[in-house]
This record gives C-alpha cells, sequence and structure tokens, in this order.
C-alpha cells in the first residue's frame, strides 16, 4: 500500500504524494511522467528507455587508500586515498600519525559510521551524564546519552582521530570541538566529554595507547 492508500484507511487526510515506491526502499516511480528515480545513486530514467541520467559512472568511484597492516599481519582499515584530511602538521599534533598502525586520521566527506551502544547500565549513563553534560552542552541525561552514541558511530571528520586498542577498545578526539568520547570493547559508550587539557591530553593519549609501525611502543 501507498502512503495515502494507509492514511485513506486510517481516515486521514491524503498528502497528495504521486511517487510509487519500489521495493528495497530505495527507487521511487511517478506514474504520471513514468520517471524512475534511485536516491542512492542520485540517477534518474525514464519506463522504457534505457539510458539512466546522473552523474557520469567515474564520478563515483574514489582513489583506493593505503592499507593498514597490525604487527599481527591481519588489516586493520585503511588511511584514505586522495580525499581531504587534516591539515594539521606533525609539528602541531606533536606526534606523526602515519607511525602508528592503530590510528586513524579522519577526513573530508568521509561517510563511513561505526554504530555504536549506548552507555551499558542506566547508573553508568546518570553518572557519566551528571559530572560530565555541562561540559558538552547537553541539557539532560538523555541528550547526553544521545549526544555521546551519535559522537562515537559518526563518521571520522577531518578535525578527528581515532586510536582502537587490540581488545576493541576506542578512543575518539575532535580538534575542532575539543569532544572526547570512548567506546568499550562491547562497542558501547563508555564515557563522552570535552578535554580540560585539549588537544595535548589527546597527544598524551596516542603516544601512550598507540602502537608504533613494527611493533615498537
Amino acid at each position: 500500500m501507498q502512503i495515502d492508500e494507509v492514511r485513506y484507511a486510517e481516515d486521514l487526510e491524503p498528502l497528495g504524494l504521486d511517487w510509487i515506491k519500489l521495493g528495497l526502499n530505495d527507487v521511487l516511480y511517478d506514474p504520471k511522467t513514468k520517471t524512475i528515480y534511485t536516491p542512492n545513486t542520485n540517477q534518474t530514467s525514464v519506463m522504457g528507455e534505457s539510458t539512466l541520467q546522473g552523474e557520469p559512472e567515474d564520478a563515483i568511484i574514489e582513489p583506493r587508500g593505503d592499507y593498514i597492516q597490525g604487527s599481527d599481519g591481519k588489516m586493520q582499515g585503511s588511511r584514505p586515498g586522495g580525499r581531504k584530511a587534516s591539515k594539521r602538521s606533525s609539528k602541531e599534533r606533536g606526534y606523526n600519525p602515519d607511525d602508528y598502525e592503530n590510528l586513524t586520521v579522519g577526513f573530508e566527506g568521509n561517510t563511513e559510521r561505526n554504530e555504536t551502544g549506548d552507555f551499558e547500565s542506566r547508573a553508568k549513563r546518570k553518572e557519566h551524564a551528571v559530572i560530565h553534560m555541562e561540559s558538552v552542552g547537553a541539557k539532560s541525561e538523555r541528550e547526553y546519552a544521545q549526544m555521546a552514541v551519535e559522537f562515537m558511530s559518526k563518521p571520522l571528520g577531518a578535525n578527528m582521530e581515532e586510536l582502537k586498542l587490540r581488545s576493541g577498545k576506542r578512543y575518539r578526539y575532535d580538534y575542532s570541538t575539543n569532544e572526547f568520547g570512548v567506546a568499550n570493547e562491547n562497542n558501547n559508550v563508555s564515557t563522552y566529554y570535552s578535554l580540560d587539557k585539549g588537544a595535548k591530553a589527546w597527544k598524551d593519549k596516542v603516544l601512550k595507547e598507540g602502537v608504533l609501525k613494527g611493533g615498537k611502543n
């Protein structure tokens, strides 16, 4: 059933939507113009015609990144290739990100999320909210938890970095907002707040928890 058909069955006013959903929730069809639109590829076509109108195929191909191999020989993700990363220099950071196999630098246009769960208990969430929610501008425990989950889940932007330990524990920092967060081995939020010492505190965390290439700490 289409949206207006459902609204009619529930005795609600129709919205006047002419689009018809065609499976997988990602294709729309306009019966008046016989136009098919695929949002996730931003392409349109007309029923009976084979040519798709949209961006050229090579426009959506991104350069291959530089794969990161851990000391155990396993792949641990990749660094972006051909994308705009942070312009912050190693001197400004106090370390060179390329020296660490478990440090990921974010980049502009990144769309890869890492969906993270809420605090593992209500008591722990309340405890951290009371202590930290003012530092991140949250007005309530619920808002604090939502902000924490989103910070640990969203794509790493150009001003963000993430450390991932072998246990699966993750640390994140945003240079532009001073936000800092931790996700535990089960990928649930452990804490989230604004670092008092900012970039210096993050540098200390990288130097302590970072794994240098070659297995040397």
